[in-house]
């Protein structure tokens, strides 16, 4: 129905169940939950308007959790080699970050690094600065634009 409706879905992996616990991530990362999130492509990578997949949201929101970006690395690795090893098309698979000014580019850098099975195919964060009333400047969108400038993958 969606996409008769011309609707294009991006998908989170994770639940409520099944996600990586920012305060034990080695622990989370396990069997059950490579299942279920392979279980999640399975379910959607048919749908034509299936836009992407997202490897995590806002699993690092604080200095203290950066730990995890490892396993949100590993998550998007295994997606993508489970994707291509299920013969799915390329549907695109990233992170979606908090809006954490300390480390959001460094997160983004980082994403963006290693070899092509490991690096996200786009760069999400979730920001909330634009919100009314305010402007390209008030918003801090215009040092964001002038940061990420040359940033060499696609940004949500």
């Amino acid at each position: 129905m969606l996409a008769a409706a011309g609707i294009y879905v991006a998908l989170d992996v994770n639940t409520p169940n099944y996600s990586i616990n920012r305060d034990d991530p080695s622990e989370s990362y396990n069997s059950d939950y490579l299942q279920s999130i392979f279980a999640t492509v399975d379910a959607f990578a048919g749908y034509s308007n299936t836009l992407l997949f997202f490897s995590g949201n806002e699993v690092i929101n604080a200095d203290n959790n950066t730990n995890c970006a490892p396993f949100v690395k590993a998550v998007t690795r295994d997606l993508k080699q489970y994707r291509n090893s299920r013969g799915y098309r390329e549907i695109p698979i990233g992170y979606s970050a908090a809006d954490v000014d300390s480390n959001r580019y460094e997160m983004a850098q980082y994403m963006n690094c290693g070899t092509p099975d490991q690096r996200s195919d786009f760069f999400a964060f979730n920001d909330y600065s634009w919100c009314d009333p305010s402007s390209y400047q008030v918003s801090g969108w215009e040092a964001k634009v002038s940061q990420y400038g040359n940033y060499s993958i696609p940004l949500l």
